[in-house]
């Protein structure tokens, strides 16, 4: 089973994640937590 689209997803996401996905996520996740809860 070939993973390269998967693979690149990743290894952008490992690239960038600092500078912008960990702030956006972590925002997602406190608001997830605060509607499930």
């Amino acid at each position: 089973m070939k993973s390269t689209k998967w693979d690149g997803m990743v290894k952008r996401y490992r690239r960038v994640k600092h500078r912008v996905f960990v702030p956006e996520l972590d925002g997602f996740l406190r608001a997830w937590t605060k509607f499930s809860n």
